[in-house]
C-alpha cells in the first residue's frame, strides 16, 4: 500500500513521522486489516498529513499519540472515501495534529 519515507538526516524519533509510519505500514498494509478495507482508501489516505511537535510531550515510554493519530487518520480516510463515493465530492485534505492528541488524552477523565 502506501510507502513511508523517513525524513532526511533525522536521528531522533518524530511523533508526526512515526504516526504516519504506523498508519501507512501497520494499519493500511497489515494483512489482517487491509483485506477488510474498501478499495480507494489508499488514494484518500494520501490527503492526510501529520503535524505537531517532533518530541513527545510526555517523556515516558507510553507512545500514546502515534497509534491514536494512526487510528484518527483511518477514520478520516474512511470518511473522505465515503464522501467521494456517496456524494461525488473530492475527499478533503486532513491534518492530524499529534500535539493536540496529547491534550485530549492528558485531560480526559
Amino acid at each position: 500500500m502506501g510507502e513511508y519515507v523517513p525524513p532526511q538526516g533525522r536521528t531522533a524519533c518524530s511523533v508526526p513521522h512515526e504516526a504516519q509510519r504506523v498508519f501507512l505500514q501497520q494499519v493500511l498494509s497489515h494483512p489482517r486489516i487491509s483485506k477488510h478495507l474498501p478499495e480507494g482508501l489508499l488514494y484518500v489516505s494520501h490527503k492526510i498529513r501529520f503535524s505537531g511537535s517532533d518530541s513527545p510531550r510526555l517523556p515516558i515510554n507510553w507512545r500514546v499519540a502515534k497509534p491514536s493519530a494512526a487510528l484518527h487518520s483511518l477514520v478520516a480516510a474512511l470518511s473522505g472515501l465515503l464522501l467521494a463515493q456517496k456524494y461525488g465530492v473530492s475527499a478533503p485534505e486532513v491534518e492530524i495534529n499529534t500535539y493536540v492528541l496529547y491534550d485530549i488524552w492528558e485531560y480526559s477523565p
